[in-house]
């Protein structure tokens, strides 16, 4: 899965892939179920990553996390 992020000024703050060789769903998911969960994984799995993209550099700088 493809995550970018952009900003008020239209440049890309964060742009990467994730991959992953497992989901873990019920089986007998529909196609649906299936497309929100592995949303749902991936966005887990860049979560901090996201997180340091929307924060700006400032805090990072002052120690605010």
């Amino acid at each position: 899965m493809r995550v970018v992020l952009i900003g008020e000024d239209g440049l890309a703050r964060m742009d990467m892939r994730v991959f992953t060789d497992t989901v873990v769903g019920g089986r007998g998911d529909r196609h649906q179920a299936l497309v929100y969960r592995v949303a749902e994984q991936a966005l887990d799995m860049v979560g901090p990553q996201v997180k340091r993209a929307l924060i700006p550099m400032s805090k990072f700088e002052r120690g605010g996390l």
